[in-house]
């Protein structure tokens, strides 16, 4: 499997392995896409309808985020733009992952741990900052 399996799909496929074929099952963390060596993608069109995730695609985002973290072996901390919906809840099923399998993201603790950062590209932070404003535009 490329990605975390729940212990009653495990079990499921034992019972309907009538034959005892299957020998071994394996977990593989690689359940994106690596374009280069900092830059994945999930292949994922129309995330959201207006403001709020659609729940398959916010299903799949969530795993492919844990995948990412698993292959990469980094337990972060969990940071999003908070005047952002979906942002939040995207951080709220990562964490709820990392919670549920949390043997899974035992590793080894660093001095300064590594940090996920869930931002909105509805929110444009950079277009304010390339044009002069004045005093009143600042304050206003």
């Amino acid at each position: 499997f490329s990605n975390v399996i729940s212990k009653s799909d495990v079990k499921s496929l034992a019972e309907a392995d009538e034959q005892e074929v299957v020998a071994e099952v394996q977990e593989f963390y690689g359940d994106y896409i690596a374009v280069n060596p900092h830059v994945f993608s999930l292949n994922l069109l129309g995330c959201c309808q207006g403001r709020s995730w659609d729940l398959a695609q916010l299903s799949r985002t969530a795993q492919g985020l844990t995948a990412l973290l698993l292959s990469l072996k980094k337990c972060p901390m969990i940071r999003y733009q908070l005047s952002s919906d979906p942002a939040k809840r995207l951080a709220e099923c990562v964490k709820q992952v990392i919670t549920k399998e949390y043997e899974l993201f035992d590793f080894r603790r660093t001095e300064v741990p590594p940090l996920l950062l869930i931002l909105d590209r509805s929110d444009d932070a950079i277009t304010p900052l390339l044009n002069q404003w004045t005093y009143q535009a600042m304050v206003h």
